[in-house]
């Protein structure tokens, strides 16, 4: 990550270089990509390969806080694009090649502690759903509808995962 002087150039004003376990890289799908930064609060944030989030002090690219969010050695990485939302950062994980249970992960934007997790796939408690809230053409889903589908428990070895994108409502200040 570099910060540049647009007035002077494009001079560089600070860089951040991870230091990263050479080991993520095979276990990262479809090459070694980044899909970018984050802004909020005064920091840039970073989601790196290793699954790490870290955010930086935009005006001295001093780290501030810097959370682990998955473990590579499972195949979780991190390819995704944090997002900010009011006073969080929503991060998702890669990995579904590897068997990876996906999950989208809420940060705390002042302090990186972890606010909420939500699964992809499993019982209600982990998908922060209410199957009798939660519609499918125009019914309740039920209870549990994240392993109803699933044979045994292989929802725990499945269900997507979440590098992609998200939406926000700022009015409801939902996900």
């Amino acid at each position: 990550v570099y910060a540049l002087d647009l007035n002077d150039n494009g001079s560089i004003i600070w860089k951040y270089e991870p230091k990263q376990d050479p080991n993520v890289i095979p276990v990262m799908c479809c090459d070694t990509v980044n899909r970018g930064v984050a802004y909020g609060d005064g920091k840039i944030i970073l989601h790196q390969a290793d699954t790490t989030v870290v955010a930086l002090d935009a005006k001295t690219g001093a780290v501030v806080w810097s959370v682990k969010n998955g473990d590579p050695s499972i195949g979780e990485t991190g390819t995704s694009a944090p997002h900010v939302f009011g006073d969080k950062v929503i991060i998702g994980i890669s990995g579904g090649e590897f068997g990876v249970r996906g999950s989208v992960t809420a940060y705390n934007l002042k302090d990186g502690s972890r606010a909420w997790r939500g699964y992809s796939m499993g019982p209600d408690a982990d998908t922060l759903m209410d199957g009798e809230k939660t519609m499918s053409l125009g019914k309740p889903v039920g209870k549990d509808s994240g392993t109803a589908t699933w044979e045994g428990e292989q929802w725990k070895i499945g269900g997507g995962t979440t590098w992609g994108w998200y939406s926000y409502d700022p009015e409801l200040n939902l996900v």
